[in-house]
């Protein structure tokens, strides 16, 4: 894109601002001359940014009262783009028509958590369990497996430690065992051997079958669970 394009596009940006501001102030009676002091838009800041992009950002995720968008997509998609800036008690205001049901906008805001969940009913609020019902998370095993290994497991640490164990302590006694299983392999205790050893290992254990890539990185299965009644059920095994 040439730099005088790049300058039409910018000078159309924001003009359409400046005329979005102007038709909304048009709105609201009061005799203040200066643009933006009638709705407090005096310190106004544009970010240009993707939503998705724009979320990740520390300074800008969960920070605000409110977020809107306009009604250019479906509610799922306009509610991953805009829940990630709303802070906790704010609110997501949808311009959606009656085209888009209830239903439809409950699905969208279910909470989706990666494998660092495990454990957060232990901290919330009993009251408040209630907010969780329905969200979905990713974990590397399941206490309602019907694995015998993963039952025995569950049922020596429940004895020694008085709780039953959380998928930390299932990856904790996982990489144990993978450790000397490869330094059996290896026959040595020589760093560099396990290393190698490491790389061509397959190990079964209680987080599932296991075995690293060229970049060392872990393929395995992935447990999909849900949160309901301030309880966590077993939806699914995912396999890359």
């Amino acid at each position: 894109m040439s730099k005088s394009v790049k300058h039409l596009v910018m000078l159309a940006l924001f003009t359409t601002m400046a005329l979005t501001i102007f038709v909304v102030e048009a709105q609201i009676p009061v005799p203040v001359p200066i643009p933006g002091v009638k709705l407090g838009l005096a310190n106004v800041r544009c970010i240009h940014a993707r939503a998705e992009d724009g979320a990740k950002l520390p300074e800008l995720r969960e920070q605000f009262d409110m977020a809107t968008a306009r009604a250019v997509a479906a509610m799922p998609v306009l509610t991953e783009y805009c829940l990630p800036f709303v802070k906790q008690g704010g609110v997501f205001a949808a311009m959606k028509g009656p085209s888009e049901t209830a239903e439809q906008a409950e699905t969208a805001a279910k909470l989706l958590g990666g494998d660092g969940w495990d454990g957060v009913l232990k901290k919330i609020d009993a009251s408040s369990v209630s907010c969780l019902d329905g969200a979905l998370y990713c974990s590397h095993y399941s206490s309602q497996s019907s694995d015998e290994r993963v039952q025995t497991f569950i049922k020596n640490y429940t004895e020694k430690f008085g709780e039953a164990p959380n998928t930390f302590a299932a990856l904790g006694y996982d990489a144990a065992y993978m450790m000397t299983k490869a330094i059996e392999n290896a026959g040595s205790t020589d760093s560099a051997a396990i290393v190698e050893a490491m790389k061509n290992l397959e190990y079964d254990g209680i987080t599932g079958h296991m075995v690293f890539d060229e970049n060392r990185n872990p393929i395995k299965s992935a447990v999909i669970l849900e949160i309901n009644g301030g309880a966590e059920s077993f939806v699914e095994n995912y396999e890359k």
